[in-house]
Order: structure tokens, then C-alpha cells, then sequence
């Protein structure tokens, strides 16, 4: 078995996880065909995230299942992703307890990607209680087609039309048709997608503190493990994760 995105899909999920240090997350429409998981479609829903952990909201989740029905999308919501930012691509404790309590009511698809596009799926199944680790597979779809491509396609066809080569004609015009079904450009994928990142995403830095007589001790979600700096040091480090959290939280 394995998991396929098509290839507009996958650059959505990519994107996302590439616009933050912190982690994100979200869902996605997947239904299973023979030995494929093909997952149709990845979205946000609200959510809270740090470098290590993002939380999603219940409500969030509950209007997503919502909106799937009356819309009528393709697949079941069955489908969790998050990102490991620059870390690597592997099931943390807290991500197996997300697994097992997602899949009460059945199975569920998870993924966990980063930064550099590794990415690990795996299957849970709650009856009896198994997970399975399966591959991932990007089905390439083509591009939308460019301004060269289109004015290249104009040259083509009243070259083909002034020669009278009707067989030509039909060719290129079949050929147009096609292009013109694909999904929308680059940069209009970009824009959209960096709405729904903004309206449901919210960063939080987590930091701890350990005060000592002479020195304190400081853990960040960027920093490996806790630093110690000197106490007349303190407030100005915490004064400066304040000013980056405020830009996270805009």
C-alpha cells in the first residue's frame, strides 16, 4: 500500500510547512483505491502550534467534516498531516497518541513532512488495534500553461490554418483544450494558499525558565537544549522572544 498526492497537493502541504520554523498541520480528503490511499486535497483548519507540538481546534475540525458533506468532496476526511519543520520525519510519542485517538471511529491516514520534503505515512487501524508504515508516491500533474506556452500555441495554430493542414488544426485545438482544464498558476496557488495559512494559523513559542543566584537557565523551541546565560542577560532575552512572538501571533 501507499500513499500518492497528486502533485498540486503535495505543493500545497510543502508550502505550508515551508512559511514557519514552528510546526503546522492539517487535514485532507482521501479515499482508497485498490492498494492506494489517493488523497484528493490537504487544508487548514484553526490551530495553535510551537516548534515541537500544533494543536488543532475541535470546532475547526467539526466544520471541516461539515463543509465536506454539503459540498459533496471527493473522498472521506480521513487524512492528518503535520510538519516536523527542520527536524526530521519520524513518529514522536505524542504523534502515535494523536494517531490512536484520530482513528477511534476508524481507520486514518497520517503524514509527518519537513522542511526539506521528507515525509513518513503510515495507517492506523483501531480493530484489531495495528499501525502500518506505507510508502508515498507524487503523481505529477501538468502545469497550468504559461504566457510562452499560450502564444506559442497561436503561432502554431495560424501556421497550421495558412497551410490549410486541417489534421494540424485539430491536433493543436485538442492540445489547448487540454491545457486549459488544469489548475490555477503558481503564483495564484501561492496566494491562495497563503490565506487559509493566515486566517487559521497562529504561532507560540514555548520557553522556559530556570532562575538561578548567579545564572539562569533558558529553553527555546529553536535551541536544541537549555542555555545558560548570565542573570543580567535574562530580561533581555526574554524581552526579545516576546518581539518575535508578536510577529508570529500577527
Amino acid at each position: 500500500m501507499k500513499v500518492v498526492f497528486p502533485s498540486p497537493v503535495w505543493a500545497k502541504m510543502l508550502y505550508w510547512t515551508r512559511k514557519t520554523d514552528l510546526e503546522c498541520g492539517g487535514f485532507g480528503y482521501v479515499s482508497i483505491d485498490g492498494p492506494d490511499a489517493i488523497i484528493h486535497d490537504v487544508i487548514m483548519v484553526p490551530q495553535v502550534a510551537t516548534g515541537s507540538s500544533v494543536e488543532f481546534d475541535a470546532a475547526g475540525i467539526a466544520k471541516a467534516q461539515y463543509t465536506h458533506r454539503v459540498e459533496n468532496k471527493p473522498g472521506e476526511l480521513k487524512f492528518q498531516w503535520h510538519s516536523h519543520n527542520t527536524m526530521g520525519a519520524f513518529w514522536s510519542g505524542t504523534d502515535k497518541n494523536n494517531m490512536e485517538t484520530l482513528s477511534q471511529h476508524g481507520w486514518q491516514i497520517f503524514s509527518v513532512i519537513n522542511h526539506k520534503g521528507e515525509i513518513q505515512s503510515a495507517m492506523w487501524q483501531p480493530s484489531p488495534e495495528i499501525r502500518i508504515d506505507i510508502d508515498t508516491e507524487i503523481l505529477e500533474i501538468p502545469r497550468p500553461l504559461s504566457a510562452v506556452e499560450y502564444d506559442g500555441f497561436m503561432v502554431s495554430v495560424q501556421q497550421a490554418y495558412e497551410a490549410k493542414d486541417w489534421h494540424q488544426v485539430q491536433a493543436e485545438v485538442e492540445w489547448i483544450q487540454e491545457q486549459l482544464t488544469r489548475g490555477p498558476t503558481d503564483k495564484e496557488a501561492g496566494q491562495m494558499w497563503d490565506a487559509e495559512f493566515e486566517a487559521n494559523w497562529k504561532g507560540k513559542h514555548k520557553v522556559q525558565i530556570t532562575k538561578g543566584k548567579k545564572r539562569s537557565r533558558i529553553q527555546h523551541d529553536f535551541f536544541p537544549s537549555y542555555m545558560d546565560i548570565d542573570e543580567e542577560d535574562l530580561e533581555e532575552w526574554v524581552a526579545a522572544i516576546n518581539r518575535e512572538q508578536e510577529g508570529y501571533n500577527k
